[in-house]
């Protein structure tokens, strides 16, 4: 009797493990990001990816682009299930300076957006993809941060993107 109990216990104890043990093997894997065309409503490729094109006078031009679609991939480890109570946050902001500007001036830097979604389903690979758009960027440097919102002593991810415009 006392064993039944005892393992009966231990299957219990093991099962409330599981999710504590996947929420804690959740990771920021990487930053993606893409320009979103003004003149024809598509994605660019990744402006993040090696070998991407410079960020410079982006709001004109063939592609012109004023917002970017920023995905936050993470893993949340293969055959692991989603932690549900795990959420992303992203903290872009936007530099006030404008580099190339004959105004030197600078002004102060603005947060262009402080924003937490949840996690969605991850793929066989265990990857899980946040996105989010960034509105009226184009000609200043933006610093990406994502953090995770529900696991303890998780690193931040951080990217910039340097966008500057040459006028």
């Amino acid at each position: 009797m006392h064993s039944t109990l005892f393992l009966h216990s231990l299957a219990f104890a093991l099962c409330l493990a599981v999710p504590a043990a996947a929420e804690g093997a959740v990771r920021l894997a990487a930053f993606q990001a893409y320009s979103f065309s003004s003149k024809t409503g598509s994605l660019s490729a990744d402006m993040l990816a090696r070998g991407a094109p410079e960020l410079g006078n982006v709001p004109s031009g063939e592609f012109a682009s004023v917002s970017t679609f920023i995905t936050v991939k993470v893993d949340v480890g293969r055959m692991a299930a989603v932690p549900q109570r795990v959420q992303i946050r992203l903290l872009a902001t936007e530099s006030g300076a404008t580099q190339f500007s004959s105004n030197r001036t600078r002004a102060r830097d603005r947060v262009i957006l402080n924003s937490t979604s949840a996690l969605g389903p991850a793929n066989t690979e265990g990857m899980s993809y946040v996105g989010f758009w960034l509105p009226h960027t184009g000609c200043r440097t933006i610093t990406l941060k994502a953090s995770l919102m529900g696991v303890k002593d998780a690193p931040t991810l951080s990217e910039i993107l340097p966008f500057t415009c040459y006028e």
